[in-house]
């Protein structure tokens, strides 16, 4: 099961149903997921399959891949950007 669901409009944020606990997950939410994939799963991957410049293990990026640091990702993203509306 993936993200097939249509983008709902919730209250005043546009959201995308998950299948998994059926709660919504906010766009922004979805945003900050994939920017966390391409700028900071990707490389790492690519270093795991010995592409990159690190020498470094598919465990080490899968014990990465936690909620902390897809949180630090965001608030990187909110730095960068000056976008504030990233922290709801």
């Amino acid at each position: 099961m993936g993200l097939s669901a249509a983008v709902l409009e919730h209250g005043s944020r546009q959201c995308v149903g998950c299948p998994i606990d059926d709660k919504d997950l906010a766009v922004d939410d979805v945003r900050v997921m994939c920017h966390f994939a391409r700028q900071k799963l990707q490389p790492m991957f690519e270093d795991a399959m010995d592409a990159g410049y690190v020498l470094r293990t598919k465990q080490e990026v899968l014990y990465f891949i936690t909620r902390d640091n897809m949180l630090k990702c965001r608030y990187e993203m909110i730095e960068k950007s000056g976008d504030p509306d990233l922290l709801h």
